[in-house]
């Protein structure tokens, strides 16, 4: 399936969310080039692009939509998995930022929160939690705080399952 991206959409990355600043033809190839730069608030200040072929090889996406928010807020407080990681596939899953890949290592890290996690297990699992928070609350305009209270919620009645 072919992705249009239009001048002012929003794509997102492992660590950012982007303002699409312009969509240009790459010379002598059919590919075209995604210009963006960092939302406000972010630390960076940057123009960069990307050709559209590379995008879903470096984990870059356009933001996530209302609809596939109730999408993952279901998948989160739907039943639990009892699922073993490797860290090092857990990276990859976060660097491609795949929300079907990234949401059972949640799950599976929380609900094995109480049994002493390492700190580096802890460490992906704010990540992913945090990253997940701010691209929800930037597509349904709450608050960061609250997001993470309705996953939080969820992850908790989860866990109970």
């Amino acid at each position: 399936m072919k992705e249009d991206f239009v001048v002012g959409d929003y794509i997102i990355d492992f660590a950012y969310i982007y303002r699409i600043t312009a969509v240009t033809k790459q010379d002598g190839q059919d590919d075209m080039l995604i210009h963006y730069q960092p939302i406000v608030g972010q630390d960076k200040v940057f123009t960069a692009s990307i050709p559209v072929k590379s995008m879903k090889k470096s984990g870059t996406r356009k933001v996530i939509t209302a609809k596939e928010v109730k999408e993952i807020m279901k998948a989160i407080g739907g039943k639990g998995l009892d699922g073993e990681y490797n860290v090092m596939s857990a990276k990859e899953d976060i660097y491609q930022n795949d929300w079907a890949r990234v949401i059972p290592l949640i799950k599976c890290l929380w609900g094995k929160k109480n049994d002493g996690l390492g700190k580096t297990d802890v460490e992906l699992m704010e990540q992913m939690i945090t990253h997940l928070c701010r691209e929800i609350a930037f597509v349904t305009k709450k608050t960061y705080g609250a997001v993470r209270k309705e996953i939080e919620s969820a992850l908790n009645k989860t866990k109970g399952k």
